[in-house]
């Protein structure tokens, strides 16, 4: 899986959880951050927990993958 353009989002399959990322710049600092993150009914983000992902829509992500498969035990 690799990491696509927001451009190019499925926008059929947003009730699914996805990673979505943006690049942060703060000072000299840079960083990739990762949220795993769908929406819901109302066109919220949401945690898998539920819990509103609150102050931050689709817009604000540059990038989108699909998540790997987890891993056997």
């Amino acid at each position: 899986m690799e990491w696509q353009p927001i451009s190019t989002l499925d926008h059929d399959r947003l009730d699914e959880f996805r990673l979505y990322g943006l690049f942060v710049y703060s000072g000299p600092l840079e960083w990739f951050e990762v949220h795993y993150v769908a929406l819901d009914d109302t066109g919220q983000l949401v945690e898998p927990s539920g819990d509103s992902f609150t102050g931050w829509n689709l817009e604000d992500f540059e990038f989108w993958t699909d998540v790997p498969e987890v891993p056997k035990r």
